[in-house]
């Protein structure tokens, strides 16, 4: 028995078709990796050694070659003044010019909106005395609570 013969695409036809893989092996738990990052030599870089004492749970790069992370770690080389969120310089030690307002909880997402304004979403219910943030907040880019942002209600 012979394989009937494959429809030829349009490029649009061969877009969606790429367009649907992705969303079935994102629904299955894939991870996708573009075909090129397979073929990048990569290693681990040996100068940057953060020391935290618990889950990364976002990472943004910033100027400078600064991290932004997130997560569920209280202590960032010994500081425990860094609850949840902390910026990193390019050898993985604290940005002690990045002075992160207080959280109660875990730090999920962290994004940089047009002007350079620092939005994290996660677990907390206080950020910076202000009880009124629930699960998501806008930092300033010290670290300090943006107080022109008005959170919405979330439930």
């Amino acid at each position: 028995m012979s394989m009937p013969a494959m429809p030829r695409f349009a490029a649009a036809g061969w877009a969606a078709m790429a367009l649907l893989t992705a969303s079935a092996l994102i629904l299955a738990g894939l991870p996708l990796v573009p075909a090129r990052a397979a073929l990048l030599p990569m290693s681990a870089d040996a100068g940057f050694a953060p020391a935290l004492n618990g889950n990364v749970l976002a990472v943004v790069a910033v100027s400078g070659g600064k991290v932004l992370v997130g997560g569920a770690f209280t202590d960032v080389g010994g500081d425990t003044a860094t609850d949840y969120i902390a910026r990193l310089n390019s050898d993985g030690t604290r940005d002690t010019s990045f002075t992160p307002l207080s959280l109660n909880d875990v730090v999920r997402s962290i994004d940089i909106d047009d002007n350079g304004k620092i939005l994290i979403g996660g677990d907390f219910t206080d950020a910076g005395g202000n009880t009124a943030t629930d699960y998501i907040a806008r930092l300033n880019s010290d670290g300090t609570r943006d107080t022109g942002f008005t959170p919405p209600t979330l439930n």
